[in-house]
């Protein structure tokens, strides 16, 4: 997962059948504007917003409400319309009216399987950065699952079509939800046609058992905030180790934390929805968190990150505390949509420097189970020269999850965006290599097996390279 959706899907009532510019206004946001990438369009009037996700064969509308609701984050600057959002910069053109099919919407034909498909595969065709990269032959995977629909295909059989065709990309940032229901009813489809035989490999395991097994096998007095996701102590007198695991759940919004991490973070994500400045909040939790490790470590000389078990969450975590080390602020990476083909104007991405500063070198632990927000920390590393990775290369997946709806209700994301380092490499399907390598497998249960093997014959191999440099 990449951050909160700001533009989220709510199953909003929205006519965009009067979206010209009838009369004239004083205020510049008002009028009907497009986004450059992302297929969104929007109309402003006196306050007011209303949002639509667009194909040429399709428009659906997804979020209205109050212009204010957003803040300073929307603005109009030489007559484009901006909403910035944590590192992300989001720009829409005027234009005279809204497109033909938000005006002649025909929600009689939502249920239709075939135009649901073609839907998911006009969005995939358009915005899909990675076809290349995840060897993916966009006209024979078309040709071979559209050849599965039907116009009487069930939204269950549909289900497990786009679910196998997905699957297919290899890429973590796809995903495909439907209604309890339809979920229900597509694995039991899936379950009556496949075979009883289960697939081999090893058991399945925790990642949060693998990480607490490291955190309490080398600190003594570990100090735990957000259920186990931000954890830390000293290893011994030189060599200080934090574990981030999750690159959210940091806002303070005052919700008791008990055993339940389920009830936790459904309150916490229903009050992050009403929250305009919750990526600002966010922030200012891992700050004040990230100041108490550094007040616990004055007297180290070392700091090891420990994110091999952070699957992501929102990507200005990791590069707040990294600000602790950049004393400058500068460019650490650059973003850019695809659309149709081309990449929208290039996102500058740059990481300020922390009002607090510390001149200890860094090793960040890194694995094929760093993901996500994880990786853009780890892209942002490489301009920190004080920051060591050690460990194996990250997953590969960078972009931010490009969420849309399908007329009949279902959900889908994608990876729309391409991420550069300053020396113009994109490591998507890749991963970040470490400067340090210690072979870890690529198979998630393997490598968790094999961390935990290590720490009992001997210990982690990434710690223990960090404490032969520092004894």
């Amino acid at each position: 997962m990449k951050s909160i959706k700001i533009l989220g899907a709510l199953a909003l009532c929205l006519c965009l059948a009067n979206c010209g510019n009838s009369e004239e206004s004083t205020n510049p946001m008002d009028g009907v504007w497009q986004s450059v990438g992302y297929g969104r369009i929007v109309k402003i009037e006196q306050g007011a917003f209303k949002l639509a996700q667009t194909t040429s064969i399709s428009c659906l509308p997804v979020l209205s409400g109050d212009i204010t609701m957003f803040g300073d984050q929307i603005y109009v600057e030489n007559d484009t319309l901006r909403l910035d959002n944590g590192i992300n910069r989001y720009t829409f053109t005027r234009i005279d009216d809204a497109p033909l099919i938000c005006k002649n919407r025909d929600t009689t034909a939502y249920a239709d399987p075939v135009l649901n498909f073609e839907v998911v595969a006009e969005t995939f065709r358009d915005h899909y950065a990675y076809f290349k990269e995840r060897n993916i032959n966009w006209d024979s995977t078309y040709a071979l699952y559209r050849s599965k629909v039907t116009p009487q295909t069930t939204d269950a059989e549909l289900y497990n079509v786009l679910e196998d065709m997905l699957d297919s990309f290899d890429d973590g940032h796809i995903g495909l939800s439907a209604s309890d229901e339809v979920e229900e009813a597509a694995y039991a489809l899936r379950e009556a046609a496949e075979s009883e035989e289960s697939e081999s490999g090893p058991t399945p395991i925790s990642g949060r058992r693998v990480r607490d097994s490291i955190a309490n096998h080398y600190v003594k007095d570990l100090k735990v905030s957000t259920f186990g996701f931000f954890q830390w102590g000293k290893i011994n007198e030189k060599v200080g180790y934090l574990q981030l695991n999750q690159m959210l759940g940091f806002a303070d919004y005052d919700i008791e934390q008990t055993d339940d991490i389920e009830a936790f973070f459904e309150q916490y994500f229903e009050m992050a929805e009403e929250d305009i400045s919750h990526s600002d909040n966010e922030v200012a939790g891992i700050n004040r968190l990230f100041n108490q490790v550094l007040d616990d470590f004055e007297d180290v000389e070392a700091l090891i990150i420990d994110v091999r078990f952070n699957g992501g969450g929102s990507d200005e975590i990791g590069m707040e505390v990294l600000s602790f080390f950049n004393p400058q602020r500068k460019q650490v990476f650059s973003k850019q949509a695809w659309f149709q083909g081309a990449l929208t104007p290039e996102n500058k991405v740059y990481l300020h420097a922390g009002e607090r500063q510390s001149t200890l070198p860094v090793y960040l632990l890194i694995s094929p189970e760093s993901a996500s927000a994880t990786e853009i920390m780890t892209l942002t590393s490489l301009e920190i020269p004080s920051v060591t990775r050690i460990g194996d290369r990250t997953e590969g997946v960078f972009s931010d999850i490009f969420d849309r709806e399908m007329p009949n209700g279902m959900e889908f994301g994608l990876s729309n965006e391409v991420y550069y380092s300053m020396k113009g490499e994109n490591y998507e399907g890749l991963g970040i290599p470490a400067d340090v390598v210690m072979n870890y497998p690529r198979s998630r249960y393997v490598f968790f097996y094999q961390v935990l093997d290590e720490l009992n014959n001997g210990g982690d191999t990434a710690i223990e390279e960090v404490l032969k440099l520092h004894q």
